[in-house]
């Protein structure tokens, strides 16, 4: 057997502005360039009208199968113990509906879900099924895991962190080569021709000649802080030696509030506390080029430090950002303190302060970790030599060429 055909299956509605219809956006046109026919199945979101391929900026070289699939949680909104259920049953529901449509496919092809229950669903069908981890399971998931690595389609695990697989081990006893490490990524080509700096700026109206601390991305995604308020803190601390600019741009607003109650208690304003809403995927790396630091502050939580491995870590890397990152497992199997970032301890803001001093007076400093931080991007973390890196793994587990 050959694997021929890839099918990957989508939990949520897309297109959306969350990390995972981004993910599964571009790792589907990976696999494509690899040459293998590659369909994406997923839920229909109706209330974006955009085009799929517009809305993620993505090569037009797979086939996507939006499905209208009814809302059953919705039904309990108003009863927070009956809504969790309602969506544990719509899950349910959707995983039997895509097993349907999965059974009439070739079996020269390979599944990949991130759904513990669906790869159980699949596999033990005879269906091939690779499971990729982004977060810690849950224990009912973990139940579905277990049977999952018991059946005739498992095709091997994926995770996204070395302290992910080691739970894995643990928690399974599993042969270490049943589990592959592979990081996020990013899309190379939004990447090549990058502004300058200063282009960036005149087109974002930031000013040029203040030093300006960046974090681009979703501000609370899953509810999960990740790190402003303590930019706050440590940017406020900065501005008596300095006038420096926090530039916050990925929303949603909703949090504006928020945010501006926060930075007004340490003394910033408008001036130098810069927020901005949703930006489309293909601007993203305009508002990467217009920063002089980009830090990755996360707190020591077992959400961020066992599974996490942010997409924004990989493209922040891809324009040659200059990187400061807490010290935690999940970000430093790929940052490497004073070679591609700055490591600082979680929830320190004096060892903020000292790492972003450190980057705006040293142009050695600053120079090397960019230069390194990009040529390492380029060669381990594009999403095609993800796509490559999953496709051999399945291909090892199952004995297939």
């Amino acid at each position: 057997m050959q694997i021929q055909y890839v099918v990957i299956i989508g939990s949520s509605r897309l297109p959306n502005m969350s990390a995972h219809g981004v993910r599964l956006a571009h790792l589907s046109a990976a696999f494509a360039q690899l040459g293998i026919e590659t369909l994406l199945i997923c839920k229909n979101n109706d209330k974006i009208e955009k085009d799929f391929f517009s809305y993620y900026d993505v090569e037009k070289n797979f086939t996507i199968k939006k499905i209208d699939f009814q809302k059953v949680g919705d039904r309990f909104s108003k009863f927070p113990f009956l809504n969790k259920i309602g969506y544990k049953i719509e899950h349910y529901l959707w995983s039997d509906k895509v097993k349907n449509i999965c059974q009439k496919s070739s079996r020269n092809t390979l599944f990949i879900t991130d759904s513990c229950f669906q790869a159980w669903l699949l596999s033990k069908n005879g269906m091939r099924t690779l499971l990729e981890i982004h977060c810690i399971p849950g224990k009912i998931s973990l139940q579905w895991l277990k049977r999952f690595t018991k059946t005739k389609g498992f095709a091997g695990i994926v995770t996204l962190t070395e302290s992910m697989k080691y739970f894995m081990i643990d928690s399974f006893k599993m042969g270490q080569d049943k589990i592959a490490i592979i990081h996020s990524a990013f899309d190379p080509k939004k990447f090549e021709d990058l502004p300058t700096k200063e282009d960036a700026r005149a087109r974002l109206d930031l000013p040029l000649d203040v030093p300006i601390i960046g974090y681009i991305g979703r501000f609370k995604p899953m509810g999960i802080e990740k790190g402003i308020p303590q930019l706050i803190e440590a940017v406020a601390k900065m501005q008596k030696k300095r006038r420096v600019i926090l530039f916050c741009a990925g929303g949603p607003l909703e949090y504006e509030e928020h945010y501006r109650g926060i930075a007004s208690k340490f003394g910033l304003t408008d001036s130098n506390f810069v927020l901005k809403g949703y930006i489309p995927h293909a601007d993203i790396p305009l508002h990467i080029c217009a920063c002089d630091i980009l830090p990755i502050n996360w707190d020591d939580i077992p959400e961020l430090n066992l599974a996490a491995s942010p997409m924004k870590m990989f493209e922040y890397m891809a324009a040659g950002g200059c990187i400061v990152a807490s010290r935690i497992p999940s970000l430093n199997c790929v940052l490497k303190d004073k070679i591609n970032s700055l490591l600082v301890q979680p929830g320190n803001i004096q060892c903020l302060v000292n790492a972003f001093e450190e980057i705006l007076n040293s142009k050695v400093i600053s120079d090397t970790i960019s230069k390194n931080a990009r040529i390492d991007a380029f060669a381990n973390y594009t999403w095609q030599a993800r796509a490559q890196k999953m496709l051999t793994h399945a291909k090892n587990i199952l004995g297939v060429s």
